[in-house]
């Protein structure tokens, strides 16, 4: 369906569109959202409509996963609003060419491609939310988890206050933004449910292909890995960016993708995941029933290539967390650690 036909569908459906991004889908707010979206909000526009001039059009929503032609789009959001879209759903069927392509549905692994966001995009994304340095609620759950101000602020942390959630850009080498990942400051007797989870990506992060903390590397220096956002954020607070760079993979695993973005870095490798079951899996791989492990993790698909590293925690320290600026030194630039 051509564009003007497709904009004129969205405000017979009353579904907003702010902007056409760089691939020229046009997005907005999803109108889902009320029924199907946590707190019935989707402050960061996630909403997808494919304008295709010479056939099948279609939609995805990257919060709630909807997505399909425009027919599916129309008659869920009827059942949903309890409206008759019947009639609407027909004539944008025949706004379109079946006879000579496939359907939408069948087509869908085309939006599943990395999506980077523009520079305009980005502008409006991280406007939407306030420095979790200035959100009060957010500094106070910072202050708890012992992350300092200048962290924070290196990181560029943003706060969700219709989610109640911290959240932090993740952008490449070159400093393209993609999304965003985010850790709720809920926690104990106010954690909704399970159907609100600890973390939540934005704008359908692609974070198996990037690694957090990426844009801020300088040259001539070594690679730290660790797991998540907030290991990055205590290490960044001991001063690990006054000798190395320090990169968090957002999950236990690392990918052949993050694998090579690290290969491109051209710099030695120091794995620092948390010594844990699923921290060792990260490095070596799952683990046996006689201890031994399949092989596969980090460790072996990074030695072909680049020097690694493994850290050695000190005693009784088993999680980046836990340690202090002389001993994460001791790991990196000392001998604290071992040939992976």
């Amino acid at each position: 369906m051509t564009e003007g036909k497709l904009r004129e569908l969205c405000r017979a459906l009353n579904i907003q569109i702010t902007h056409k991004n760089h691939k020229g889908w046009l997005v907005g707010p999803c109108p889902y959202a009320p029924f199907l979206h946590e707190f019935g909000t989707d402050r960061n526009p996630s909403f997808n409509i494919h304008v295709n001039h010479e056939g099948y059009s279609g939609f995805k929503c990257w919060t709630c996963k909807q997505s399909g032609n425009l027919s599916k789009l129309i008659n869920k959001l009827g059942d949903l609003r309890e409206e008759n879209y019947t009639k609407m759903a027909v004539g944008a069927l025949m706004d379109e060419t079946p006879e000579s392509f496939e359907d939408f549905d069948a087509k869908d692994s085309y939006m599943e491609e990395v999506k980077e966001i523009t520079a305009l995009e980005a502008t409006i994304y991280l406007r939407m939310y306030p420095l979790a340095t200035e959100a009060p609620e957010a500094v106070a759950y910072l202050r708890g988890r012992g992350i300092t101000r200048a962290a924070a602020e290196t990181m560029d942390l943003r706060y969700d206050p219709d989610e109640r959630r911290v959240i932090a850009p993740v952008y490449d080498w070159e400093g393209k933004l993609y999304g965003f990942n985010g850790r709720t400051v809920l926690e104990g007797r106010d954690y909704p449910s399970e159907k609100y989870p600890k973390v939540k990506d934005y704008n359908g992060l692609p974070k198996n292909d990037l690694l957090m903390g990426e844009h801020l590397a300088q040259e001539d220096r070594p690679t730290v890995v660790v797991e998540g956002l907030f290991a990055l954020l205590h290490i960044i607070g001991l001063g690990v960016r006054e000798y190395a760079n320090p990169v968090a993979t957002m999950g236990s695993h690392l990918s052949e993708s993050q694998r090579d973005r690290l290969i491109d870095h051209d710099a030695t490798v120091f794995m620092l995941y948390d010594w844990d079951v699923a921290g060792r899996a990260g490095l070596w791989g799952e683990e046996k029933e006689d201890g031994t492990c399949v092989g596969g993790g980090a460790l072996d698909i990074l030695k072909p290539h680049l020097p690694v590293y493994r850290c050695l925690y000190p005693e009784d320290v088993e999680d980046p967390d836990d340690l202090d600026a002389e001993s994460l030194r001791a790991m990196v630039v000392g001998d604290q650690n071992e040939m992976g």
